[in-house]
């Protein structure tokens, strides 16, 4: 029998005119153990199962990590989200390097929440002199003391 639910989101990736991927995204809470805030996600039209069976739910990030792979990306890895607060102070670098060879680095302020980014890595927004509202990797900031 045809799925009778509907799905809320649906995602089609194209390259030209050939369909790469399609995702439907259905509310977890149509299904008696869905979570709110979750998606089952059915790719090309097949359920995506757990891998030792039953239903998977997926929250954004994940529906992401989920495209992302199927895109061939990288695969998203789970990561603790950096601890990092709005108007925090830290330094990034300019892209410049002293005599030495050493990075020289700007002092500036957290402006928001990390996000995960496409490429996996935890990005965080700060301001910087002349370029505006700019996302660095959490791996290359230096939180002030």
């Amino acid at each position: 029998m045809a799925e009778q639910r509907r799905y809320s989101r649906l995602i089609c990736v194209w390259a030209g005119a050939k369909r790469e991927c399609k995702l439907e995204l259905f509310p977890s809470e149509q299904w008696p153990d869905g979570a709110p805030g979750r998606f089952r996600v059915r790719v090309n039209r097949r359920w995506l199962d757990a891998p030792e069976g039953g239903r998977m739910y997926l929250d954004q990030a994940q529906v992401g990590a989920l495209l992302a792979e199927r895109l061939g990306g990288p695969a998203l890895q789970d990561g603790e989200v950096p601890d990092l607060r709005r108007g925090q102070p830290v330094r990034v670098p300019n892209g410049r390097q002293a005599e030495d060879g050493s990075p020289l680095h700007d002092l500036t302020r957290v402006a928001g929440a990390p996000i995960r980014g496409f490429d996996g890595r935890w990005h965080v927004p700060v301001v910087l002199i002349g370029r505006g509202l700019v996302h660095v990797p959490a791996t290359e900031i230096l939180q002030e003391r």
